[in-house]
């Protein structure tokens, strides 16, 4: 190779961009595992914070170690049979999906234990939650307990003794609205006897729901969403094409010609405000016996939450499914972010990438120069752009026509959210209760460090854990400016000190000032993924457009 750069270093081409992928199709041929996957990759940066916040020292290396080996081996490529497809009822085919499921519900499992054994060991408060900010910005939100933990009654106080909004949800839980909860640190509230303090300007009626900051109407007849609004700003669904927002689509088979929507919808008032208010839409779909979809909005908050559950048909069959979110937004780019990075289609890619379909992290991104939709799935990773284009099972005899050569403009965007497409390796069918949640932000201009943040906070909630010794008030770490992203926060895994991971989310190099609460840490160094201290960090910290930094803090 030094030969080669020797002679034809200064003519060869450059390039650079997102390669794009083209065999995760797989990840949607276990819909459900998946999902719960993400989710506890999720949930454990966020128990890794709130151990570096409570008991630093007592940090459990071999049970993280076991929760994170499990996350990355159900997402390591294959794991299946190669005969799944053509033989998916042999012992041999279904002892390998086993194993590979086996990953999946292990990592969920061991990422809630390790959640809820954060406390054990000391005394917990009756009927007392701390509401804990992972993030590193302070969070208001309305945030829901569980029936459990919420039992003895409807009536919520904060730490003064005052009574705070409250509503009892249809499904048990009970929901509270919390304000300027500081970043790492938790605020606490007691759950009390009697009635719910009802403040709120969360109100809903036949097919539409609205606060004050976002509306929504959704069709009487499909269950789409037609009106999305922040303000009295203007519609950003389109349903010119007939996608609308949130638009379920079954393809059997490759040809779009025989896909597939929801017959007639119901729709009911879930929750009648004023803290949440909800409308559910029931149809008969095709690919599943019960397809139903709720439509949320929160006191005081511009997103949309949309929970999609299906009890999905066991299917053998080529098919797959699709949601569409097809946006009003004239002249409109999409972003996507993936790890480390924000990219656009077509525009930021290394020729020969795959564009029939993409992969999203923790965020997608609609806009244009004044205004668009920032849009989360903490369920679903893969999804195409500009219409339904990853429908190409089971192999190709011309293996370059199918493939896209370039991406036209769009403003549309469908969740890739099952299928079983690939011909080995990945499972034949799936069946049962599936589950797609979304949450939708209109808002102004496009600023990344914005996207980053919501599609952060929609990926790690507020967590409510039973309360336990002093609470946590103060922020334990922040950042100048705070346009750069605390991507995490964890002890050392020695419980000698702190992890600190910082990403240039705004594209932008930006020299950072870390701000600590007592303790403050005494040194300060660049660290490696070993988490072994290199150069000493004296003031500021340099952090390059959408680079990672690792500090290692004693």
């Amino acid at each position: 190779f030094e030969a080669l750069e020797k002679r034809y270093g200064s003519v060869l081409p450059k390039y650079s961009g997102d390669f794009t992928p083209y065999w995760e199709d797989g990840a949607g041929s276990s819909a459900a595992e998946t999902s719960m996957t993400r989710r506890a990759s999720e949930r454990l940066t966020q128990v890794e914070t709130i151990r570096a916040l409570r008991r630093p020292a007592e940090y459990p290396i071999p049970a993280f170690t076991e929760a994170w080996r499990n996350v990355l081996m159900y997402n390591e490529h294959t794991w299946g049979a190669y005969n799944s497809v053509s033989e998916p009822d042999v012992p041999f085919v279904k002892a390998q999906w086993k194993i590979k499921q086996a990953f999946a519900l292990d990592a969920d499992a061991q990422s809630k234990q390790l959640l809820a054994i954060g406390t054990r060991g000391e005394t917990t408060l009756p009927n007392t939650i701390d509401i804990f900010n992972t993030g590193d910005h302070p969070r208001s939100d309305v945030v829901l307990l569980s029936a459990e933990q919420s039992a003895v009654g409807d009536r919520v106080l904060d730490s003064a003794g005052k009574a705070v909004p409250s509503q009892r949800l249809s499904t048990g839980e009970l929901a509270v609205q919390v304000k300027d909860i500081p970043p790492f640190a938790a605020r606490r509230y007691t759950v009390d006897k009697g009635s719910a303090q009802a403040r709120g300007d969360a109100q809903v009626s036949e097919n539409s729901l609205h606060n004050g900051h976002v509306s929504i109407k959704v069709d009487p007849i499909r269950g789409i969403i037609v009106e999305l609004k922040l303000g009295n700003g203007p519609n950003l669904a389109n349903v010119k094409n007939g996608t609308g927002l949130n638009d379920y689509v079954w393809l059997p088979g490759a040809d779009l010609k025989n896909a597939q929507r929801p017959g007639a919808s119901k729709i009911s008032v879930l929750e009648n405000g004023p803290l949440v208010s909800a409308l559910r839409i029931v149809s008969d779909a095709p690919g599943c016996t019960r397809y139903e979809r709720d439509i949320r909005i929160f006191a005081g908050q511009s997103r949309v939450e949309i929970i999609n559950r299906m009890d999905k048909k066991r299917i053998r069959e080529v098919e797959s499914g699709h949601i569409g979110f097809s946006f009003q937004i004239p002249k409109g780019q999409v972003r996507l972010n993936t790890p480390l990075a924000v990219m656009r289609p077509e525009l930021d890619q290394i020729p020969g990438s795959c564009k029939n379909w993409f992969s999203m992290g923790q965020w997608a991104d609609v806009s244009n120069s004044k205004y668009g939709v920032t849009m989360t799935s903490p369920d679903v990773p893969e999804v195409e752009i500009g219409g339904i284009t990853a429908n190409m099972p089971r192999g190709q005899s011309d293996p370059w026509k199918p493939w896209i050569q370039k991406l036209e403009p769009t403003q549309t965007i469908y969740s890739w959210i099952f299928n079983n497409h690939w011909h080995t390796n990945y499972l034949a069918e799936q069946e049962g209760r599936l589950t797609f949640r979304y949450d939708l932000l209109p808002h102004a201009a496009y600023k990344p460090e914005d996207a980053a943040r919501f599609g952060m906070d929609r990926n790690r909630p507020l967590l409510a854990i039973p309360a336990v010794g002093k609470p946590i008030t103060a922020p334990r770490l922040r950042v100048e400016p705070s346009s750069v992203q605390i991507y995490a926060l964890k002890p050392a895994d020695n419980g000698k000190g702190w992890i600190v991971r910082l990403f240039g989310a705004t594209g932008k190099d930006q020299k950072v000032k870390l701000i600590w609460s007592s303790p403050t840490p005494k040194n300060l160094w660049l660290s490696n993924t070993g988490e072994i201290a290199g150069e000493a960090i004296i003031g500021s910290v340099d952090v390059p457009a959408w680079g990672l930094v690792t500090l290692r803090a004693e």
